[in-house]
């Protein structure tokens, strides 16, 4: 329970959490140190799921508890999320990102990714794409899985 008060006072402070905004008064900065290890986590993330699908990648990355959150249906959390990320047949497709932030606390156990996505199918003759963020944190091995995960597809203007 501690660890998802955390979570959540984390996005509060970085301005993810919606309506936690800080109505024009400035924020505090925050000394963000080992960017890197996120961006090189993620960017992992996504070769896995590259070169051994999004069900394996998925599976690997996600901490015990975290929370996946799909386009259009509610979020799958622990176990659900395993549930959910075993039935998943991702042979006639290639989901592959790319972070445009990374950021990591001072204290280097929490950090989070956004940036897009892209989807290659062999079933339809397009190329899907969208938004995503990943937030990360660093678990007692000292690996980094995610916490929560979160996509959208591209809203075409």
């Amino acid at each position: 329970m501690k660890s998802i008060f955390a979570l959540v006072c984390f996005l509060a402070i970085i301005g993810i959490v919606p309506g936690c905004t800080n109505s024009g008064k400035s924020v505090p900065e925050i000394e963000l140190i080992g960017e890197d290890d996120i961006a090189t986590t993620d960017s992992l993330f996504s070769e896995m799921s590259q070169s051994q699908g999004l069900k394996a990648a998925m599976l690997f990355y996600m901490e015990d508890n975290a929370v996946i959150i799909r386009p259009n249906s509610n979020p799958l959390i622990g176990a659900d999320a395993v549930n959910f990320l075993s039935e998943l047949n991702d042979t006639d497709f290639k989901m592959t990102w790319k972070a445009n932030r990374t950021i990591q606390s001072t204290g280097s156990d929490l950090g989070y990714a956004y940036g897009t996505y892209r989807i290659n199918s062999a079933k339809i003759d397009s190329i899907l794409t969208g938004t995503y963020v990943h937030v990360w944190k660093k678990v007692e091995d000292g690996t980094w899985k995610f916490v929560l995960n979160s996509w959208n597809e591209t809203v075409e203007e």
